[in-house]
């Protein structure tokens, strides 16, 4: 049989919290002391508690931040902002003119050798094109 079934049976309703004893209170205490301690030592002074926090803490209860402290976490983060690209219109792509070929006019360059399979290689002067037909792999 299932649970949501069951009349007056509520899986959400939470037990009440139990009172502290005098025994567990000084244990906590105690705790309590070593923990600051521990983090005075160790120059984290602002997680210090108070016996109230520490108790809540130990308990997992989870203290609520308010809107100041919200507004504090935010300032010391840098604010990221997509910045606005812009979109090409699907229809403009590919509308430019054909571009003229490029070609050397220049006098330094006598001509092309080719040095291994297809590897072109400028030549300026004759020494260049007898060192190109020696050169071996």
């Amino acid at each position: 049989m299932s649970m949501h079934l069951i009349n007056g049976v509520s899986v959400t309703h939470k037990s009440k919290q139990k009172k502290l004893t005098k025994t567990k209170i000084r244990e906590l205490e105690q705790e309590h002391k070593k923990f600051n301690k521990e983090k005075k030592q160790s120059h984290r002074h602002h997680e210090m508690m108070t016996f109230d926090e520490f108790v809540d803490y130990k308990f997992g209860k989870k203290p609520k931040k308010t809107t100041s402290e919200f507004k504090e976490l935010k300032m010391d983060r840098p604010e990221y902002r997509r910045t606005e690209v812009k979109r090409l219109d699907h229809r403009s792509v590919g509308s430019t003119g054909k571009s003229e070929p490029q070609q050397y006019t220049g006098t330094l360059v006598k001509g092309v050798s080719q040095m291994h399979k297809s590897n072109l290689v400028p030549v300026i002067n004759e020494e260049e094109i007898h060192s190109i037909a020696r050169m071996r792999r």
